[in-house]
């Protein structure tokens, strides 16, 4: 299997470029629509979920070229196992 890593890389980054984007048009677009008094509420429940995001430490994008690596190599018992792992860690920190 040949990695690609400049184009996971660019990928990567464009992904980073539409979030900010898109959240930036979000902002404007909730602050028009809410007002001022509850974009306040709005960015506390948006940093709350962003939090959860950085507690994921990555492991989300690792279990998912894992699973593909196990899936790839028909085994299905090896990808089965790596889910019930990311469930028990993400059980585990969440706790």
């Amino acid at each position: 299997m040949k990695l690609n890593i400049r184009l996971n890389s660019a990928l990567s980054v464009a992904e980073s470029v539409v979030n900010g984007l898109s959240l930036f048009a979000l902002y404007a677009y909730v602050s028009r629509v809410l007002g001022v008094s509850d974009v306040g509420i709005w960015a506390l429940v948006v940093a709350t979920g962003s939090l959860s995001r950085i507690a994921d430490l990555g492991m989300g994008q690792g279990l998912q070229r894992q699973i593909a690596l196990a899936l790839a190599a028909d085994n299905r018992a090896l990808a089965i196992r790596y889910i019930e792992t990311a469930f028990l860690t993400v059980g585990l920190l969440y706790a």
